[in-house]
C-alpha cells in the first residue's frame, strides 16, 4: 500500500477500529453469564448498585463516564464519619481489582469509542483539569484499558 500516508494512517485506524468493537462484542457476548454472576455477587456484597463510573477525560479532551465493577462499599458509616479508603474496599472488591475483572464493563466504553482496548487507562477528570499543563493530558489517540501495564 504505497501513496498518501494519510490514506494509509486512516486505513490503519480504521481497521483497528473495526477490530476493537470486534473484539469487545465477541467479549461481551461470551463473557455475559460471568458479568451477570459478578454483578450480582458485588451487589450483595456492597449492598449498592453493581456498576459505577469515573468520569474521565477521552480522546480530543471529551469527557465521558467510564463503567467499572463497584469495589468498594459506602463512604460514610451509619453516624456520617467518612470511612478510610482501606475500610471501604470489600474482599469481593479486593478480588476483583487483583484479577482485573473490574474493568469488564468498560468493553462498552470501548464500543462506545470512549477507549481503546490496547492504550493506557485515561487519566481522571479532576485530575487532567488540575494539572499544571492540562493540554498534555489531550491526546488524539485513544484512551484504553491497559492501565499500569502499558504505561511506562
Amino acid at each position: 500500500m504505497q501513496g498518501n500516508p494519510n490514506l494509509r494512517a486512516r486505513h490503519i485506524g480504521v481497521t483497528r477500529r473495526v477490530a476493537e468493537i470486534t473484539i469487545a462484542a465477541v467479549g461481551l457476548v461470551s463473557l455475559a453469564p460471568a458479568l451477570v454472576l459478578v454483578g450480582c455477587i458485588v451487589a450483595l456484597d456492597t449492598r449498592s448498585p453493581p456498576i459505577c463510573w469515573q468520569h474521565r477525560l477521552g480522546p480530543r479532551g471529551r469527557r465521558f463516564a467510564m463503567l467499572k465493577f463497584r469495589t468498594m462499599g459506602a463512604a460514610y458509616d451509619p453516624l456520617g464519619r467518612r470511612r478510610p479508603d482501606i475500610e471501604r474496599i470489600s474482599i469481593i472488591g479486593w478480588l476483583l481489582r487483583h484479577t482485573g475483572l473490574e474493568r469488564l464493563p468498560q468493553l462498552c466504553n470501548i464500543i462506545a469509542g470512549h477507549m481503546s482496548l490496547f492504550s493506557p487507562e485515561p487519566p481522571f477528570l479532576v485530575d487532567a483539569l488540575e494539572a499544571p499543563n492540562p493540554g498534555l493530558m489531550t491526546r488524539t489517540a485513544s484512551w484504553g484499558t491497559a492501565g499500569a501495564v502499558s504505561a511506562g
